[in-house]
């Protein structure tokens, strides 16, 4: 049998995290009942979003969002998914930041990687928007 070669995609990707969720869990700020009553209302708008919106593969872990799609035409609709989420963090006193890229992407199973995700967390991270919430386009963006 022989492997099949992997393959990066080009994908549009929005990435995000939740700021001040880690120190929530630290500092127990927030009980672990209401962390999950977040996490179930954030499930049903991702559900929400993967029945409306059919080729959108959506991953989160602890408070990271990936979402990713083999859109060829911008659209604007990618800018639900965090918008949506983002009314349910604020209802629990979280904000969040991250970036939109196209870029090339491989996934499969649980792993995921390319540079659209490399730049889209550089520039999440980037010491000039420590601490501010915001969900930026990266020039990259244009198709």
């Amino acid at each position: 049998m022989k492997d099949v070669q992997a393959k990066y995609q080009k994908r549009l990707l929005v990435f995000f995290d939740i700021l001040g969720f880690s120190e929530a869990i630290k500092n127990q700020t927030k009980s672990c009942d209401e962390i999950k009553s977040m996490f179930d209302e954030i499930n049903i708008v991702i559900h929400g979003f993967k029945q409306d919106y059919d080729g959108f593969e959506i991953h989160n872990y602890s408070d990271s969002f990936i979402a990713h799609s083999k859109l060829q035409i911008f659209n604007r609709e990618i800018f639900k998914l965090p918008i949506e989420i983002l009314q349910v963090l604020l209802k629990y006193d979280f904000i969040a930041r991250g970036a939109v890229v196209y870029g090339e992407l491989y996934f499969e199973n649980n792993s995921i990687y390319g540079s659209s995700l490399i730049d889209a967390v550089s520039s999440e991270i980037n010491p000039k928007y420590h601490g501010h919430p915001r969900i930026i386009m990266i020039k990259a963006l244009q198709i």
